[in-house]
């Protein structure tokens, strides 16, 4: 059953362009839905970007390999606070980010088709999931401080499947619209999520709350 075993789901949606027998250059939205041990820790679906290069083997062979890489944002959080102890009366934004960083080798089978080009992928690599705090200033939104929090890695392997179509054909340039599903299978990591920094005011110290699962979406 999928809810039961070590899955990432993403749905992308990828305009690419292309030239014939030449690389394919693609960038897409991404929407990350938890799935199984993470979803209990992680409530909202991940927003993120990613792009992806791939390679002709050869003319007419409906085979291409390349690389996958991806950004997922699963979590947020915003606070205002003094810059200090000793100057209560500054304060600035203290902005905390929850991502994942994604990298995979990739194989694509799928017809040499122009204009429709359903296909199926092959992908392995791995998953860096961080915590990220930075600090801004409140009206400029300059970004002053940043520091990691926490960090880890997973490797993930799987499978997906998509569609591209045509919708721009001209001068040798291809740009198509891809819809896309994938299933990625994982090992374990540890991980944060929102609300799992505990701040102590009153004696200055951090406490972390860490998950552990596949991270999986």
């Amino acid at each position: 059953m999928l809810n039961k075993s070590s899955l990432l789901f993403i749905i992308t949606m990828i305009i690419s362009s292309s030239a014939a027998f030449a690389q394919n250059f693609g960038i897409n939205f991404t929407l990350g839905f938890p799935q199984g041990e993470f979803k209990e820790h992680v409530s909202r679906t991940g927003l993120g970007i990613g792009g992806e290069i791939l390679f002709p083997t050869a003319p007419m062979v409906p085979v291409e390999w390349g690389f996958d890489f991806a950004f997922i944002n699963y979590g947020n959080e915003t606070r205002r606070a003094p810059l200090s102890n000793f100057i209560p009366d500054l304060t600035v934004d203290v902005n905390r980010t929850n991502n994942i960083v994604m990298g995979h080798a990739l194989i694509r089978i799928a017809p040499p088709s122009p204009l429709f080009k359903p296909y199926l992928d092959l992908l392995a690599g791995g998953s860096y999931i961080y915590t990220q705090t930075t600090l801004t200033e409140r009206f400029s939104g300059k970004e002053k401080i940043t520091d990691e929090n926490f960090s880890d890695w997973a490797f993930s392997y799987g499978a997906g499947a998509g569609i591209m179509f045509s919708v721009y054909n001209q001068m040798g340039t291809n740009v198509m619209i891809d819809l896309k599903a994938r299933y990625l299978f994982g090992t374990q990591a540890e991980y944060l999520s929102e609300g799992d920094v505990i701040i102590n005011t009153q004696n200055g110290t951090v406490t972390y709350i860490t998950r552990r699962s596949k991270p999986i979406f």
